[in-house]
């Protein structure tokens, strides 16, 4: 016969697995759902959201690889953006987007100073993987919705 002490262990165990789990997979990180229409249709993407001031300042500088299928950038109003490659260890696509609708999309290196300054019209930017939009035909003119617009 089981003895009731091995059971509440057995229990106690599993509910603190559980618990484990689920502060491992609370990060604290904002993330969102990103569709982007695609030559091959629509790809949806969990992005990493930086919607504050910092966040947006710090983007994804010092950082060894892109989290998550990439960051997005959320913005109250469309307006003219830059973006640099500072303290950038990888490539990437920026893609900026107004209105849903792709405005512009750089393929940006690291680089050492003086920093090359991305720019284009937008209320949402993508950071992608480098060349995720040739290899996906997205151009100026494709369909985006971040944050559900």
């Amino acid at each position: 016969m089981v003895r009731r002490s091995t059971v509440v262990a057995v229990v106690l165990v599993a509910a603190l697995a559980g618990v484990g789990a689920w502060w491992v997979a609370d990060d604290g990180v904002s993330r969102a759902s990103v569709t982007v229409e695609t030559a091959n249709g629509t790809a949806v993407l969990e992005m990493v959201v930086a919607d504050t001031a910092r966040e947006r300042s710090d983007g994804l500088s010092g950082t060894t690889e892109l989290p998550a299928d990439g960051m997005v950038f959320r913005y109250s109003s469309v307006g003219e953006r830059a973006y640099v490659m500072r303290g950038m260890n990888y490539p990437i696509d920026i893609v900026f987007v107004a209105n849903g609708e792709v405005t512009a999309i750089h393929h940006a290196v690291v680089e050492d100073p003086p920093l090359t300054r991305y720019r284009g019209r937008a209320d949402c930017v993508l950071e992608l993987p480098y060349n995720w939009t040739v290899e996906r035909s997205v151009t100026a003119g494709s369909a985006v919705a971040c944050f559900g617009s």
